[in-house]
């Protein structure tokens, strides 16, 4: 082969080396920095590709690992050309499912081989319910009301949206003061509940909080009081006397007890109807029942 020949080759591989091999490829962020992002939401940050040389069909892709699925790449969607004059957007979206920190990297490809790469992060946020206080209720007479307080504390890493409170149909509990606004990050709420007893005994109800915490979209509290009442029981609903001959007397007696858990004072007696007689009552020791008596 002569000289002029070879020296023709060796610039020709000259050539296709500078052209391809030695291209450069550069974005124009590296890291692309979501910063702090709540959980669900979605952002999208642009990162934009140039190149030194003219690079056909080029194309992004995942890299692939822990972190990378919560990125996403919204453009381009196939590949591109790349020249010192062409330029091409990358659109990398971010959605985080967890709290913390996350990165991923993304890989540019050329030929079928990953010529260049460069990296995502972003934190995930996100509010959470911490409950600091339960409310405990004295024993209440039925028919009246005692409060206790629940407190809540937003223990996440953003504000905690609470959008209701809500209680079973005819429940012997009420709520207020629920927040108006967002809760901010270590910030407390105090909630008060009110028990109002229907009924002696034991009165319960669960509280369910609706809120963008995440994990707990409804958190349950149980609540419980102790409705207070005197309850007045008879062991007999008739009492028969039979026949009594005229100027005698016969005694018949009857046990009144309080099944009820509050005690019962300022009892009457009174045989009726209205009129009747040759009947007495002995109310001398009637003046009140305790519980259980």
């Amino acid at each position: 082969m002569s000289k002029r020949c070879l020296g023709f080759l060796l610039f020709g591989v000259w050539i296709w080396g500078a052209g391809v091999a030695h291209a450069t490829i550069t974005p124009s962020d590296n890291p692309l920095q979501f910063g702090n992002v709540v959980v669900g939401q979605n952002p999208s940050l642009d990162d934009t590709l140039s190149a030194d040389q003219i690079m056909n069909n080029v194309t992004v892709a995942i890299h692939g690992g822990a972190g990378c699925g919560d990125f996403s790449i919204a453009a381009p969607s196939g590949s591109f050309n790349l020249s010192p004059t062409r330029n091409q957007l990358v659109r990398v979206v971010f959605t985080p499912s967890v709290v913390g920190q996350e990165s991923c990297v993304i890989d540019v490809t050329f030929n079928n081989t990953v010529v260049r790469s460069f990296s995502a992060t972003g934190t995930g946020l996100a509010p959470k319910i911490n409950v600091d206080q339960l409310p405990t209720f004295t024993a209440t007479e039925v028919g009246k009301s005692s409060t206790a307080q629940l407190k809540l504390t937003n223990a996440g890493t953003s504000p905690l949206n609470i959008t209701s409170a809500t209680l079973s149909a005819n429940s012997d509990f009420s709520v207020s003061g629920l927040p108006t606004a967002p809760l901010a990050v270590n910030a407390q709420a105090t909630l008060t509940i009110t028990c109002t007893p229907s009924a002696f005994g034991a009165r319960t109800d669960t509280l369910a909080i609706a809120s963008d915490a995440l994990g707990d979209a409804t958190h349950n509290i149980s609540l419980s009081c102790t409705g207070t009442e005197g309850v007045l029981a008879l062991d007999h609903t008739a009492l028969d006397f039979a026949v009594v001959p005229r100027g005698t007397a016969l005694t018949r007696t009857f046990k009144l007890t309080n099944t009820g858990n509050l005690d019962v004072k300022n009892i009457s007696l009174a045989v009726g109807p209205q009129g009747v007689t040759g009947y007495s009552l002995d109310v001398t020791t009637i003046a009140g029942r305790q519980r259980g008596d």
